[in-house]
């Protein structure tokens, strides 16, 4: 994990863990590392998904992203937002049985 951060010539000033994850944040804005499972993300890739968040940096054990803080957000245009994401991710990622 410390090699994602020295990779990138990170400074932390906080270390939080959210659940299994660890949220960092550095002179560089916030990230959160999380155990690899980079397979998930490569496949939504690979189907043109691009509404994920941006991958920084990876090894062979961890993925670190970059995380966003706080975003006003009104609950029913969230909502509105939640449905359309969801149908974009079953339309790019679902195919006809044959």
């Amino acid at each position: 994990m410390n090699d994602l951060i020295n990779d990138n010539e990170l400074l932390v000033s906080k270390y939080t863990l959210i659940g299994d994850n660890l949220k960092i944040d550095t002179n560089k804005g916030s990230f959160i590392i999380k155990k690899n499972k980079t397979e998930n993300y490569d496949f939504l890739l690979s189907r043109d998904f691009s509404y994920l968040p941006n991958l920084i940096s990876k090894n062979d054990k961890y993925s670190m992203y970059e995380f966003i803080d706080n975003i006003v957000y009104d609950d029913n245009l969230r909502a509105i937002d939640f449905i359309h994401l969801l149908s974009l991710m079953h339309a790019k990622t679902s195919y006809p049985r044959q």
